[in-house]
């Protein structure tokens, strides 16, 4: 059985952070976009959800406030966007 150990997530949160970063620089750099709205989104989950295991592997308990309404409301708002997405680009 394959453990997620501290070293493997945070290569793994360093690359989402950079994904992340990289998506932020292009959405200043062009209008808008929604696919650039939900690689925001989920890489603000994926991140967050690395942050908290390495508190679990680390002190063995979890000291964020609340991560489940912060990880609900990204997913919400990145669910939202497809939604949306979807919806104005259904053709006929």
């Amino acid at each position: 059985m394959t453990q997620l150990n501290s070293g493997y997530l945070m290569e793994l949160h360093k690359k989402i952070i950079e994904i992340h970063a990289t998506s932020l620089q292009m959405g200043m750099n062009q209008e808008q976009n929604e696919l650039l709205t939900v690689i925001d989104n989920l890489s603000r989950v994926a991140g967050c959800l690395i942050d908290l295991r390495l508190q679990e592997l680390e002190s063995g308990s979890i000291t964020t406030v609340n991560p489940t309404g912060y990880l609900d409301g990204k997913m919400d708002i990145a669910h939202t966007v497809m939604k949306k997405y979807k919806e104005t680009s259904i053709t006929y």
